[in-house]
């Protein structure tokens, strides 16, 4: 061998050195090829870090492509938010519905008699799923039955044990929620009126640490006269979308009695069917006094009904 080859194999040794190559292992995380507005595929990433304020370091890589999920839509926009001790009996009171096309319940496992016509949608809630790995069971036992959204943290701007900032909201998202990007359509952290600000924010760093992100999901609570200030605040969503991801309105319920409830809900659905930038919505249907089952909590209400229909 020649001192000129000699010497260009050192230089190739000394390259290598000073740049290492990442190697895969369990820090590895999945980056989805989603097709939403016409948005870029994504990739599969090798993981390094990267400081995204001066007290956080968040996953982020080099980039290597991988296919899109296969996602089948869901069939209509609405759905319903159901929890607590009577989640099994609206399950059952809204099996035959033919409006009702999804589910969700702040958790990450489905009810036990979910219709087969309902789409359960998994949460991760926050940083106390998955401590015993529960989130990671649920999450594989959803995607081997056909899961194609994930929703992701429940409101963590709002005060309690389940805030987050965003970096560190980030970090446990790379951690806990990107590793699914590549098979299901991953929602970005729900927030309510309030919570824009948090949401921009998270937006920017995760978008710097390589997060991938479907779709953005808003709540909103306030009484049942207020339909305007519901319309104002799901298009500052839309808004906040800038057209890059359409948007899930996953909670909403409007406080009243039954007549008040109806009169709102005449003015959301169809303003919400109506907009196209509204991909889905979901009714919050736990209020067992002035909600959606009937008389002994067996069947629908007039207001379970009107929404079922």
């Amino acid at each position: 061998m020649t001192i000129i080859s000699l010497a260009f194999v050192a230089l190739l040794l000394q390259a290598a050195l000073a740049h290492p190559q990442p190697v895969g292992d369990s820090s590895e995380v999945g980056l989805a090829a989603e097709a939403v507005g016409g948005l870029e595929p994504r990739a599969i990433i090798t993981s390094s870090t990267k400081a995204i304020s001066s007290s956080k370091t968040v996953t982020v890589s080099t980039r290597s492509k991988c296919p899109p999920p296969v996602v089948t839509p869901i069939r209509c926009k609405r759905g319903l938010v159901i929890s607590g001790s009577y989640a099994d009996a609206l399950v059952k009171a809204f099996s035959n519905s033919p409006k009702i096309c999804w589910v969700e319940n702040w958790y990450s496992a489905p009810f036990k008699n979910i219709a087969s016509s309902i789409k359960f949608i998994p949460q991760n809630y926050g940083k106390e799923s998955n401590l015993d790995g529960t989130w990671t069971r649920n999450a594989e036992t959803a995607i081997a039955n056909n899961a194609t959204h994930f929703l992701g943290f429940g409101e963590p701007h709002t005060d309690g044990h389940l805030h987050m900032e965003p970096a560190e909201a980030v970090s446990l998202w790379l951690k806990e929620i990107e590793p699914y990007a590549c098979r299901v359509r991953l929602g970005a952290p729900s927030i309510v009126q309030n919570g824009r600000p948090w949401l921009t924010d998270f937006l920017s760093k995760c978008e710097a640490a390589g997060c991938t992100i479907s779709f953005l999901s808003c709540h909103w609570y306030w009484r049942a006269d207020q339909f305007e200030d519901f319309k104002a605040n799901v298009n500052k969503c839309i808004q906040l979308a800038n057209g890059k991801y359409p948007v899930w309105v996953t909670n909403f319920q409007a406080s009243g009695d039954s007549a008040a409830q109806t009169g709102f809900l005449d003015n959301a659905l169809s303003w919400l069917e109506s907009e196209p930038r509204v991909q889905h919505y979901g009714y919050v249907a736990i209020d067992k006094d002035n909600g959606f089952l009937g008389p002994g909590q067996q069947g629908l209400s007039a207001l379970g009904k009107y929404y079922a229909n």
